[in-house]
C-alpha cells in the first residue's frame, strides 16, 4: 500500500476531450452563470459570484481550450511546489497561494499581476501558504502551513483588501494544537456564501467552521474509512446550499457533507479506471452542483454531476486499454496538480505545482465553420 505523506502532493495527465464532449460540457455549463449573475455576491461563495458572460457575436460560437494562465519560476527546493491553491473574487480576479515563493499573488482576469503579498519569513526548509479563499468583502484567508522537522504548526492568516494582515488565528506556542481553533497542518480553506470559513487539517483529519472573525463553531471529522472520516485530505469547496466537498486524498474518494459535517455521499474508491481516483488532492463545485476533481496520480482533472456520476475528463480517456492518461507539461497535460477552483463563466483554474504554472479550461470565441451552401463544383 503507498505510503501518503501528510505535507506534500503527488502527480499529474494528458490528451483533451472530444468535440463532442467539449460541446456537451459547454451545454451543461451554460445555464450555471445566469444563476450566478441573478444572485448577489455575498450570499455565493466568491468564485461563483464573478458574473456570467455574454453570449457569442454573431457568426462566431465558444469552444474549451485549455491555456496556461500563469507561469512561475522553478524552485531549487525539492518537494516545495509552487503554486498549490487558487482562488477567485467576485470581480474575477485570481488569487494564486505560492508555496515556494513565501506569497500570495493576485492576477487580474486577463493574466495581468496586480499585486503580490509575502507571508512571514521562514526556515528555507519550510512551506509557504498551502491554500487561499476571499471574501465577499474582499478579505483574503492564508492556510499557512509552518511544518518543519522540529515545528509542526500551522495558522489562518486573514489580510484586508490590501494584503496587510488584520488577523492571525492558531500558532499558539503553549495551547494543545489538537483543540479547536488551533492547526497543526492546514492544507486547504474555503470561504461559503454567508462567510464562513472552513479549515482542512490534513494532519488531524478533520474539519473546523468558523465565523469571519475565528469564533469556531463546528469541528468535525477524525481519522479513519467511514462515512465523514477522513485520511491525510488535502482539498475543500462548498456549493451554493453550503454543502461541504473534501478530497479525502488517503480514502481515494470524494465526500459530500452537509455544513454541520453530516456524511451525504461519497464517490469513487482507489484506482485508475474511469470509475476510480488515486490521491485526489483538490476539489471545487460550480454554479450547477458538478463537483471537479484534482486526480493527482491518475495525472487527469475529473468532472463528476451532483449525484457523483462521471461527466468528463482532462485529458479526454475511455478507460481502455489502447488509451492512456500520461503526465506532461502541454496545455490541458497535468503533473502534480492540487487545488482548483471555478467561475460563473465556468472557467476552471487549476494550480500545478509540478509545472510551476496555473492552468485555465476558458470558453474561447471562435468563427462559426462556413455554412454548405449545397452547391457543387464543376462546369
Amino acid at each position: 500500500m503507498r505510503t501518503i505523506h501528510r505535507v506534500s502532493a503527488a502527480p499529474a495527465s494528458r490528451r483533451l476531450l472530444g468535440v463532442a464532449a467539449l460541446a456537451a460540457c459547454l451545454a451543461l455549463l451554460a445555464a450555471a452563470p445566469a444563476a450566478a449573475q441573478n444572485t448577489p455576491p455575498q450570499q455565493v461563495p466568491e468564485n461563483l459570484a464573478c458574473p456570467g458572460r455574454p453570449g457569442p457575436q454573431p457568426g462566431f460560437h465558444f469552444e474549451w481550450q485549455w491555456q496556461v494562465f500563469a507561469t512561475f519560476e522553478k524552485t531549487p527546493l525539492e518537494g516545495i511546489g509552487r503554486p498549490r491553491a487558487v482562488a477567485l473574487d467576485h470581480a474575477c480576479n485570481v488569487y494564486v497561494a505560492d508555496s515556494a515563493g513565501n506569497r500570495i499573488v493576485k492576477y487580474g482576469p486577463d493574466g495581468a499581476p496586480l499585486a503580490e503579498w509575502p507571508m512571514p519569513a521562514r526556515p528555507p526548509e519550510a512551506d509557504g501558504p498551502h491554500s487561499v479563499a476571499v471574501d465577499a468583502a474582499g478579505n483574503v484567508y492564508v492556510a499557512d502551513n509552518l511544518s518543519v522537522a522540529d515545528h509542526n504548526v500551522g495558522v489562518v492568516r486573514k489580510l484586508n483588501p490590501n494584503g496587510q494582515e488584520i488577523a492571525t488565528w492558531g500558532n499558539c506556542a503553549t495551547c494543545d494544537p489538537t483543540q479547536p481553533g488551533q492547526f497543526v497542518s492546514p492544507d486547504a480553506l474555503v470561504v461559503d456564501g454567508a462567510g464562513r470559513v472552513f479549515v482542512l487539517d490534513e494532519a488531524l483529519d478533520r474539519v473546523q467552521r468558523l465565523t469571519a472573525d475565528g469564533t469556531v463553531e463546528k469541528v468535525f471529522g477524525s481519522s479513519g474509512a467511514g462515512p465523514g472520516q477522513f485520511s491525510v485530505p488535502k482539498g475543500i469547496a462548498v456549493d451554493l446550499a453550503g454543502n461541504i466537498y473534501v478530497a479525502d486524498t488517503g480514502n481515494h474518494r470524494v465526500q459530500k457533507l452537509s455544513p454541520d459535517g453530516a456524511p451525504l455521499a461519497q464517490w469513487r474508491t482507489e484506482g485508475s479506471g474511469p470509475d476510480h481516483f488515486d490521491l485526489p488532492s483538490g476539489v471545487t463545485v460550480d454554479a450547477a452542483g458538478n463537483v471537479y476533481v484534482s486526480d493527482v496520480d491518475n495525472w487527469r482533472v475529473v468532472k463528476l454531476g451532483p449525484d457523483g456520476a462521471g461527466q468528463a475528463q482532462w485529458p479526454g480517456c475511455d478507460g481502455s486499454a489502447e488509451c492512456q492518461v500520461l503526465s506532461g507539461s502541454d496545455p490541458g497535460q497535468f503533473f502534480n496538480h492540487l487545488g482548483l477552483t471555478i467561475d460563473g463563466q465556468g472557467n476552471l483554474y487549476v494550480a500545478e505545482p509540478g509545472n510551476d504554472r496555473v492552468q485555465r479550461l476558458v470558453a474561447v470565441e471562435v468563427p462559426n465553420p462556413p455554412e454548405d451552401s449545397g452547391q457543387q463544383g464543376g462546369g
